[in-house]
C-alpha cells in the first residue's frame, strides 16, 4: 500500500467511525430526553402532593418503570459503542463473525429506521470465527448496508446472512433489495474493493439475478499472505 492509498483508507476510517459514533450519540440523547421528561412529570407529582394533592402512586410507578426502561436502553446502546470502539484496538484478530455482524446492524437500525427499512441479521447455526481486520470489516459491512439502503429507499427489509465456507473461510451474504445498482463497473464495487477488500484479502460477488450481494472472507488472512 502506498503513502497515498494509506491516507486515504485512514481519511476513510476516521469518516466511518465519526459516522458511527454521531449515530450512537443520537440515540443516547433521545434516551436521555426520555428519561428527562418522565423525571419532570415524577416532580410535579411530588409538588403538587407538597402541596396537599394525593399522591398518585399508580403513576409514579409507572413512570418509574418507563425511566428504567430507558436506563435498560441506554446501557445496551453504551455496551455496543464499547464493543465498537475495541474493534479498533488489535488491526488484526480472531473474531466471532455472526456477533461482529449482529453489531454493524444494530448500529446501521437508527439510518435504516428514518428510511423506513428494517435489517435483519440471521443467526447462523454455529459460530464463525476467522481472523480478520476487524475494523476494516465493520467498515465494510457498514458501507454495504449504506450504499444498499441509499440506493432505494423504499421501505423493505434487507436481510444479512453470515455463512461459513468449508476450507475457505466465511461469507456474508446480502438480499432484500432492488438490485438495480448491481454491476461490476460502478461505484460501488470499485469502491468496495479498493477501500476494503484488498486489506481483507477478499472478495466481493454481485448477482444481479438473484439480487444479492456476497462478500467472501478468507478464514485466516495471514495464511493469504
Amino acid at each position: 500500500m502506498n503513502e497515498d492509498e494509506d491516507r486515504r483508507q485512514r481519511d476513510n476510517s476516521i469518516h466511518f467511525f465519526g459516522k458511527v459514533t454521531a449515530s450512537i450519540s443520537h440515540e443516547m440523547k433521545n434516551v436521555m430526553a426520555i428519561i428527562n421528561e418522565n423525571a419532570g412529570l415524577m416532580e410535579d407529582l411530588a409538588i403538587m402532593a407538597e402541596k396537599g394533592r394525593p399522591l398518585e402512586v399508580k403513576r409514579v410507578k409507572t413512570l418509574a418503570g418507563k425511566i428504567r426502561v430507558q436506563v435498560q436502553r441506554g446501557d445496551g446502546i453504551v455496551r455496543n459503542m464499547n464493543r465498537f470502539a475495541h474493534s479498533i484496538d488489535m488491526p488484526v484478530d480472531l473474531v466471532d463473525l455472526c456477533e461482529l455482524l449482529e453489531l454493524m446492524v444494530i448500529l446501521a437500525q437508527r439510518a435504516a429506521a428514518m428510511k423506513g427499512i428494517t435489517l435483519e441479521a440471521k443467526a447462523a447455526s454455529d459460530k464463525i470465527m476467522i481472523t480478520t481486520r476487524p475494523f476494516i470489516l465493520e467498515n465494510l459491512i457498514w458501507f454495504c448496508l449504506r450504499s444498499i439502503m441509499d440506493s432505494d429507499p423504499s421501505p423493505r427489509t434487507i436481510i444479512v446472512v453470515p455463512e461459513s465456507v468449508l476450507k475457505k473461510g466465511a461469507q456474508i451474504r446480502f438480499s432484500g433489495f432492488s438490485g438495480h445498482f448491481l454491476s461490476k463497473d460502478n461505484t460501488f464495487f470499485k469502491q468496495a474493493k479498493e477501500q476494503f477488500l484488498e486489506s481483507l484479502e477478499g472478495d466481493l460477488i454481485i448477482d444481479s439475478v438473484a439480487r444479492e450481494i456476497v462478500i467472501v472472507l478468507p478464514g485466516n488472512i495471514s495464511a493469504r499472505k
